[in-house]
């Protein structure tokens, strides 16, 4: 999770293996830098670019490799507001996960899967792979996929107008991804929590989960999800009355979210839009 210092050294391995000509360890280095890009940079083309340029690379038998590309382009395309490439690669993703035999692997790629179904509204089907994801990551010993299980059945609970419910797994999550030391998963899901309680009435526990969040992400480098940590406090400070932090707040969240974020794009423009009107300024 320390993207710049990630940045550096996956750079480094590819120019080595590029010298030697060492292919697949190119590859990988490509796709560890595509990941990069797209939570540094927030820039999706260059990280497709660079996801696919090393997904090339790789040897036909090195599932680990494809499963890594193959999840990182099914997120590039959800940012991209691409639901059907998404859920296309995905489930390429699925498939390479099996092919390893790793179940921690099968887990992640399962709620991979799971998010594209939710992002469809489709929620029996996003629980139904979460759980199946939650129930081999415990088998696996996996912490980070078992969080990311419990973060997607708490987004189905909320969906389904069963705040508590999901104030709970929201929770279970984040004590798991603390655990963990998964900082951009942590931080996620203080987004999704503090949000609920912003929703539920709780602007004062929302507000701290919030400026939790964009401590932790900023040390990082991280534009995908601080954008949201961003947004999500003005929107509080704006239910607060605190229209001048929320006005700068709100800023820094449009100045933050990547140009080709098709999903945060517009949710940091609305909150921007609220802090207007709060102050009156209605054109």
């Amino acid at each position: 999770d320390d993207i710049p210092a990630v940045a550096v050294e996956m750079e480094r391995v590819r120019t080595d293996a590029s010298q030697v000509g060492n292919r697949p360890l190119e590859g990988r280095a490509l796709i560890a830098l595509g990941e990069v890009t797209a939570f540094r940079d927030s820039d999706s083309p260059r990280s497709r670019k660079l996801t696919e340029e090393g997904l090339a690379l790789l040897e036909p038998d090195d599932s680990i490799g494809r499963f890594d590309a193959l999840r990182q382009l099914s997120t590039l395309a959800r940012w991209e507001g691409d639901p059907l490439s998404s859920r296309r690669f995905a489930k390429e993703a699925l498939g390479a996960s099996r092919a390893t035999g790793r179940k921690d692997l099968i887990s992640w790629a399962a709620n991979g899967l799971a998010s594209s179904h939710l992002w469809a509204l489709e929620f029996d089907a996003a629980e139904e792979l979460a759980t199946e994801a939650h129930r081999l990551a415990e088998k696996s010993g996996g912490i980070v996929p078992r969080g990311q299980a419990l973060h997607i059945l708490a987004n189905v609970a909320e969906m389904r107008a069963d705040p508590e419910r999901a104030v709970e797994l929201y929770e279970e999550a984040i004590a798991l991804f603390a655990e963990a030391g998964a900082v951009l998963d942590h931080a996620r899901t203080l987004n999704h929590l503090a949000e609920l309680l912003m929703l539920e009435g709780d602007d004062e526990r929302g507000e701290q989960l919030a400026r939790e969040a964009i401590r932790m992400l900023k040390p990082l480098g991280d534009r995908g999800y601080l954008c949201e940590s961003q947004r999500i406090l003005a929107e509080i400070l704006v239910n607060q009355d605190k229209i001048e932090e929320a006005e700068r707040y709100a800023a820094e969240a449009i100045q933050t979210v990547g140009r080709h974020d098709a999903s945060s794009i517009p949710t940091t423009r609305t909150t921007l839009g609220l802090v207007r009107a709060a102050q009156g300024r209605d054109e």
